[in-house]
């Protein structure tokens, strides 16, 4: 049985690709961020336990002691947790601070994803579990917009897509 590394924060996300994950045949490993996570969680996965922002060595640790290769991130970290005083970087988190080159939140996660890689582990897509339940390409409600609304909507992507790359 393949087995999926989670990595909790908060709301319903982690609950549904637990739920998901486990009625695709996989046993489901969940390293829940303390404060962040609900700790429910143990209830729908086959192992569970928490960890402080910023153990990313014991992060690691448990994943492989639980035989993980593939892992996503789901749910919601306040990301001024990071800066504030309740985080405990290990050294495994400060060598990935260390080489980030900004702390915006692609960067964050990218360094993180590459850790991990580095150790073995694969961080998936967190939509992976979930394709069904995304709504396709197309118009989702009964009316389609004008053209000029189309316009105004490929504008607006285009703003929205350059405000996330600045984080």
């Amino acid at each position: 049985m393949k087995t999926l590394g989670l990595i909790a924060g908060k709301g319903r996300f982690p609950f549904l690709v637990a739920e998901e994950a486990r009625r695709g045949g996989y046993r489901v490993v969940c390293c829940g961020i303390q404060d962040e996570s609900d700790p429910g969680l143990a209830q729908v996965t086959d192992t569970y336990r928490e960890i402080k922002l910023g153990q990313l060595g014991r992060l690691r640790d448990f994943f492989k002691a639980e035989g993980v290769r593939e892992a996503l991130m789901a749910g919601k970290i306040e990301k001024v947790k990071i800066f504030q005083g309740n985080v405990q970087p290990d050294l495994e988190m400060a060598k990935v601070l260390l080489k980030t080159r900004d702390f915006r939140d692609d960067a964050l996660l990218g360094g993180i994803a590459n850790y991990l890689a580095s150790e073995g582990i694969e961080l998936q897509d967190s939509t992976r579990f979930l394709k069904k339940a995304l709504p396709g390409p197309g118009v989702l409600g009964k009316k389609k917009p004008s053209q000029e609304v189309e316009e105004d909507i490929e504008f607006g992507w285009k703003i929205a897509k350059a405000l996330g790359s600045l984080d």
